[in-house]
C-alpha cells in the first residue's frame, strides 16, 4: 500500500492535480477489499513479488466477478477503480516484446462507465468515478496509438462545465481548474486520434477536411486560453545533444498536456 502511495498512485493521478487516486482510495481500502487486492496485485508485479501479486489477483477477480452480478455495480465507484487499477496490472502483463494485450479490464471499465454514464461528463473530475472515467480515456488513447485503431470511446458525450467557463475565485478551485484544462486537452486529443484512425474511405474529401479543420480548430482554442500556468518555467537546449529542447514544469499535468498538444 505504501509503494502504491508514495509510487503508482501518481501514475494514475498524472493528469488530477486533486490526486484522487493517491489520496481516497488507500483509505477507503479499510472498508473495501476489491480495492486492497487490486492495489495488492498492481504494487506487487511492479515489485516483481510475483507469487503474491498473482495470489492478490486471483483474490480481486473473485471478487469482481461476484460484484459484477450486483444491479448496483453500474454505480460501484469502488468496483469502477479497481477495474481502472487492474488495467494498470494488467500492462504490466504483457511482454515487452510481445505487444499482445488483451485489454481485459479496459473493456470491463468501459461496460461500466457507459451504462452509468449520462451525455455529459465533467473535465473538472470532482468525484472518484469522474477521475476514473479520465484515466480509463487515457488507457484508451494508449492502446488506439499502440494499436492504430480508435479510442473505445462514446465521442457522442459533451464536456459540461467547459473549462473556459469555470470562474470560480475560491483558492481551491484552482485544483479543479487545472484539471479542467488537462482533461479538455486529452479529450481533444482522442478526437484526433478517432479521426485518424476510424477511416471511412466512402467519405467524400469536403467532409474530412471539414471535421479536421474543426479540430484544429479546438486545438488551438485551447492554446489560446489556457492558464499561463501550463507554460513552462524554463526552455533550454538538452544537454544530451536530442533535437528536442529541454522544457521545465511546475507540476506533471503541465508536461502531459505539452506532449499531446506539440503532438497534436
Amino acid at each position: 500500500m505504501h509503494h502504491y502511495a508514495e509510487t503508482l498512485g501518481r501514475w494514475l493521478d498524472g493528469c488530477c492535480p486533486a490526486r484522487q487516486f493517491t489520496l481516497a482510495i488507500p483509505s477507503r481500502t479499510k472498508h473495501c477489499e476489491i480495492l486492497l487486492r487490486a492495489i495488492t496485485c498492481f504494487s506487487a508485479r511492479h515489485l516483481h513479488e510475483d507469487d503474491l501479486a498473482d495470489e492478490a489477483y486471483q483474490r480481486c477477480l473473485a471478487l469482481l466477478i461476484e460484484r459484477l452480478g450486483l444491479h448496483t455495480a453500474t454505480h460501484d465507484d469502488d468496483l469502477l477503480c479497481a477495474i481502472v487499477i487492474l488495467r494498470f496490472f494488467e500492462q504490466l502483463n504483457v511482454a515487452p516484446d510481445s505487444g499482445s494485450d488483451h485489454e481485459q479490464h479496459l473493456a470491463g471499465s468501459s461496460a461500466i462507465l457507459r451504462a452509468s454514464q449520462t451525455t455529459t461528463v465533467d473535465p473538472s473530475a470532482p468525484t472518484l468515478r469522474e477521475a476514473a472515467f479520465w484515466v480509463y480515456v487515457r488507457q484508451c488513447l494508449y492502446i488506439a496509438t499502440i494499436n492504430q485503431q480508435p479510442p473505445n470511446l462514446d465521442f457522442s458525450l459533451k464536456l459540461h462545465p467547459e473549462p473556459s467557463s469555470m470562474q470560480d475565485s475560491h483558492p481551491l478551485a484552482t485544483l479543479r481548474l487545472e484539471t479542467g484544462w488537462t482533461n479538455q486537452m486529452a479529450w481533444n486529443c482522442a478526437c484526433v486520434v478517432n479521426y485518424c484512425f476510424d477511416g471511412n474511405p466512402m467519405q467524400e474529401r469536403s467532409i474530412r477536411m471539414e471535421r479536421w479543420q474543426c479540430l484544429w480548430d479546438l486545438v488551438q482554442q485551447w492554446e489560446r486560453h489556457r492558464p499561463m500556468s501550463f507554460e513552462p518555467i524554463w526552455v533550454g537546449l538538452d544537454q544530451a545533444n536530442s533535437t528536442f529542447p529541454e522544457m521545465w514544469f511546475t507540476a506533471d499535468w503541465h508536461g502531459t498536456v505539452h506532449q499531446q498538444s506539440s503532438v497534436l
